[in-house]
């Protein structure tokens, strides 16, 4: 194929997972005053995880059907 479109989508955020990660601790409750600061997995502050949902869609093309002017972001060397 010369064109794919591919994504995926990760759906966390139901009942069950929010309230069983919070039932042994790992939601973050210290910036619930300070939403904007509750993220930070590398800070020695930090007092759990905030849970999300997220996807994302790519779309790959062969070098050879690339016949406009666009930016390359990665090339794909192996898979396996």
């Amino acid at each position: 194929m010369d064109r794919v479109l591919v994504g995926g989508l990760d759906f966390n955020c139901s009942e069950n997972v929010i309230g069983g990660m919070d039932d042994f601790g790992a939601v973050t409750r210290s910036y619930n005053d300070r939403p904007e600061q509750a993220c930070r997995p590398f800070d020695e502050g930090r007092s759990g995880t905030v849970l999300s949902d997220g996807g994302a869609l790519l779309m790959l093309e062969s070098e050879q059907s690339i016949k406009r002017s666009c930016t390359v972001y990665g090339e794909i060397a192996g898979f396996g």
